[in-house]
């Protein structure tokens, strides 16, 4: 009878010495996993940018503009651009400032396959700078140019039109003072100069400038023949961000909190040692989870500003809420030294009764997100530490009296047992029959090209993994991103009548869409048959093929028929086909490439398997304000916690000479240097696969430096391709074991 392996077959580890690169498309599938919805909606972003920029260029070229001079004909449309963009932007700011909008989403699939991590402060920032250039810039100069040249003269006129729209009074008064707001609005978003005396001021000025004073004004200005072009473009998300304020400040109600513990680390005089504080309070209508954040304000310091930051404790019965302050800027320093006034000798005291703190919130972060793993790596680097500290003590105290688990040194350096003999090692378990059990037992809506062991030795298999390289998330978001640009190309050619140039670009966009889309469901439907006819999946490249053959067939009869009357429709069909793709894409993350779901952790359960906590700071003296929490929580704590800390500038005989976690075993360590990343994520994919050898997903959640956070993301991604190579070769079975990196922004 001959022996059939799938699930697991018996391997040996590769050859001592030999090397295996590792699989294209597993290094594509790891950096799209992690980059690729970011890449698909910045694509999207962009393209939307250029299209507002083609709609202003078109407003004032041709007919539509009554001048003679050829000057104006080439500066106005330049301008138009780059006032209509900075029209749309200031309708994504509100959207992108909704936070409570964004942190029910957090809660909602829509969490799984879009970048809602990078909503605040990324995207908002790239908003606002875009804002910023292109009216300062792009819109600014060629209107001096215009003014220098006399070609536009200054004209007075009724404030909404003037004797032409384009040089009355109201828009060089509008126009100027936009300009200054803006280049302020840049300097005070500057790191040095937010965390400056006067820099705070500046920058929390400026925002409620541009919600009470440059919204209107914008109105004014781009109002063209009577017609506010940013009141009807922004109506929606303003609505939006007033239901969510007006949700703000009912839903998330401010609170007074009682000082329960007041204590100021570091200051030393060397200056070495960071200047924190540790903030405990308590409220009982505060409630909050592990790894989100609130806002602080304290009347003291300011009666206007709040400040947000993560919660470093655990939700308990007490209803304390602990917040560690790293002394930065104005208001974090004047807090700093408002505690050291009112500090005793014994280092805790109550701030005088006149000191009010006030608490906004909860709102959502990455961190919150640990639910959706059993496998975790919570690092922190400086105060980034908080996070961690949150999520650490509620781990330990749910999962405490949890066994003690086995993990493997290296997911190529052990041997799975089995009870078959010498010579069924020796046999290639991944025959033809195998193949057919693998192919039975698919899941047509998510098949990851990694799953297959090379080569394969049917027709139907190979078939079946010419058609999953065509449902990788790489194949997937770049034919999104050549959509993307290519409707943009066709709808800008539409939009200025270059029906010759048009024609042949309706034929090929839609044709190499089509090809894709095409090929894969003929390949799907001769391999899965009336399985793959059932899943959702048919149901959105089908529908992708039909209006991508719609939109082909049109294009070649306006070819054939020399007419221009079917562009409409062919751009419609074109566009519902650009829709499907980005549900596409959307699916693709859902049922692949995130997770499976687990239950809500509670009191008293094992679901979470490992847990590493990393912890980087200069010197050891700058972890003195949270240390001992930690080693407090050490001592009968199963092998499934791991705790490292490491400082960057000590060296290893200075570590010795205090480490104060010799005695808490080997998971648990300090150490001088730098983390090594690869080791860490390798340890924790391998502990992942050791517990779901069918695929399991490992969590990072980082809070920090941003340089430390691209270097979790490459090292994320190589790690994920290589441990999915090393365990197909290994065992000859595929792995979807994947490492998802969470950065903190704010």
């Amino acid at each position: 009878m001959e022996h059939i392996c799938f699930a697991r077959p018996v391997a040996e580890g590769p050859p001592a010495g030999r090397h295996h690169p590792v699989s294209r498309w597993a290094k594509s599938e790891a950096f799209f996993f992690n980059q690729g919805a970011n890449i698909a909606f910045l694509s999207l972003m962009a393209t939307l940018n250029i299209l507002m920029m083609v709609w202003g260029a078109y407003d004032v070229t041709g007919s539509r503009l009554n001048t003679s001079s050829d000057l104006l004909r080439i500066t106005l449309p330049i301008a138009r651009a780059g006032g209509r963009v900075v029209t749309w932007n200031a309708s994504l700011i509100f959207l992108s400032g909704s936070k409570y909008l964004w942190t029910i989403l957090r809660q909602s699939p829509l969490n799984l396959g879009f970048p809602i991590d990078n909503i605040m402060p990324y995207y908002h920032k790239i908003f606002a700078w875009t804002m910023i250039f292109m009216g300062c810039v792009v819109h600014t100069i060629p209107q001096i140019i215009n003014y220098a040249t006399q070609e536009l003269r200054i004209q007075g006129g009724p404030i909404w039109l003037g004797s032409d729209g384009l040089a009355t009074k109201q828009l060089l008064a509008t126009g100027t003072f936009l300009f200054l707001v803006f280049v302020s609005f840049f300097v005070s978003t500057l790191q040095r100069v937010r965390r400056t005396a006067w820099g705070f001021r500046l920058f929390w000025i400026t925002h409620v400038a541009c919600i009470t004073c440059v919204l209107p004004l914008l109105i004014i200005h781009g109002t063209i023949n009577g017609k506010p072009i940013l009141f009807y473009m922004a109506s929606l998300p303003m609505g939006i961000y007033i239901i969510d304020l007006f949700l703000r400040r009912f839903m998330i109600k401010t609170v007074k909190a009682r000082v329960v513990t007041v204590e100021a680390f570091g200051g030393d005089k060397r200056g070495d040692a960071e200047k924190v504080v540790r903030l405990v309070l308590r409220s009982w209508n505060f409630k909050y989870r592990p790894g989100q954040y609130a806002e602080i304000q304290i009347p003291e310091l300011s009666k206007h500003e709040w400040h947000p930051f993560s919660i470093s404790s655990a939700p308990s019965n007490e209803n304390t809420v602990s917040f560690y302050i790293k002394a930065m800027g104005r208001w974090t320093n004047g807090l700093y030294d408002l505690v050291q006034r009112y500090q005793s000798n014994d280092k805790e005291q109550k701030l005088p009764q006149h000191v009010t703190v006030k608490l906004r919130g909860p709102f959502g972060a990455p961190s919150q997100d640990y639910r959706k793993y059993r496998h975790l790596v919570v690092i922190g680097s400086g105060i980034g530490v908080t996070p961690l500290l949150s999520l650490w003590e509620y781990l330990v105290r749910a999962n405490k009296g949890m066994e003690n688990k086995s993990w493997p040194a290296s997911i190529t350096g052990y041997t799975i047992p089995s009870t078959s003999s010498e010579s069924d090692k020796s046999e290639l378990c991944f025959g033809e029959h195998a193949e057919e059990v693998m192919l039975q037992n698919l899941d047509v809506n998510a098949v990851d090209v990694v799953q297959f062991n090379r080569p394969l030795k049917t027709c139907r298999a190979r078939m079946a993994y010419y058609a999953s390289t065509l449902e990788t998330l790489t194949v997937n978001i770049c034919l999104f991103v050549f959509s993307l640009f290519t409707g943009l190309l066709l709808f800008s050619l539409w939009l200025f009548q270059f029906h010759t140039k048009l024609a042949v670009l309706q034929v090929a966009a839609p044709f190499v869409v089509m090809s894709v889309f095409g090929s894969k469901v003929l390949l799907s439907l001769a391999v899965y048959g009336v399985r793959y006819i059932r899943s959702f999946v048919f149901a959105l490249e089908a529908g992708i093929v039909a209006l991508d053959f719609s939109s082909f067939a049109l294009s070649i009869l306006s070819l054939i028929s020399d007419a221009n009357q079917d562009d409409d429709l062919h751009l419609v069909f074109f566009g519902l086909s650009l829709l499907l793709q980005f549900i596409r894409i959307f699916h693709t993350f859902y049922a692949s490439a995130r997770p499976p779901p687990i239950k809500e952790l509670s009191q008293g359960t094992d679901e979470i398997q490992s847990v590493t906590g990393v912890w980087v700071a200069k010197r050891y003296g700058d972890m003195s304000f949270a240390v001992p929490s930690l080693l407090a929580t050490l001592p009968e704590l199963s092998n499934a916690f791991s705790l490292r800390l490491f400082v960057t500038r000590e060296k290893e005989d200075e570590v010795a000479q205090n480490n104060p976690m010799v005695d808490h075993g080997p998971n648990h360590c300090l150490s001088a240097g730098r983390p090594v990343w690869e080791t860490t994520l390798t340890e924790a994919l391998d502990k992942a696969h050791a517990s779901n050898p069918d695929g399991d997903a490992v969590g990072v959640f980082f809070c920090g430096s941003p340089a430390i956070a691209r270097t979790l993301q490459r090292t994320a991604q190589a790690a994920t391709a290589k441990h999915q190579d090393a365990v197909r070769r290994a065992t000859g079975s595929p792995c979807n074991c994947r490492i998802a990196v969470h950065k903190e922004n704010f």
